[in-house]
């Protein structure tokens, strides 16, 4: 019997549930909470690197430009937390399938991080935000999408 890993995820919690089969159940194996990606980018950062004076003695400029927000830091960090509980799951042979339901933004993010074998595994993919619904709907929605 073929054992199918549906993750649910966002930018700050995910969800990994197990299924067994066409239709079966939607069984919660873990829950994963990462608080910092909730965070506001001005409490994750210090006070943005200060200032410097230009060399004619006029003005100032910024000292540090910073290329990343804190924020999308902290949800790529996540997708690594993520992506490394898959990886052990995967070397354990725990799953034969994998589903990935997230919002856009983050799915890309869990695809930049995912191991290559664990993305072998990838039979599905909904592009939506899904942590939140009800098991029952959730349980619906996995379903039509990839026809478990």
């Amino acid at each position: 019997m073929s054992v199918t890993w549906v993750l649910v995820s966002g930018k700050s919690s995910a969800m990994i549930y197990q299924t067994k089969g066409p239709g079966g159940a939607l069984d919660l194996l873990k829950a994963l909470s990462h608080p910092k990606s909730r965070m506001r980018n001005s409490e994750l950062t210090t006070d943005g690197g200060g200032r410097n004076k230009t060399s004619a003695g006029e003005g100032s400029r910024p000292k540090t430009e910073w290329n990343t927000l804190a924020q999308e830091a902290e949800a790529t960090l996540f997708a690594k937390e993520i992506s490394s509980e898959l990886s052990g799951g995967r070397k354990q042979q725990k799953f034969d399938r994998l589903v990935l339901v997230a919002s856009p933004e983050f799915l890309g993010k869990l695809r930049e991080t995912l191991d290559p074998h664990v993305l072998e595994r990838v039979v599905g993919e909904i592009n939506k935000d899904y942590l939140k619904l009800p098991l029952a709907e959730l349980h619906e929605k996995v379903n039509e999408a990839i026809h478990l």
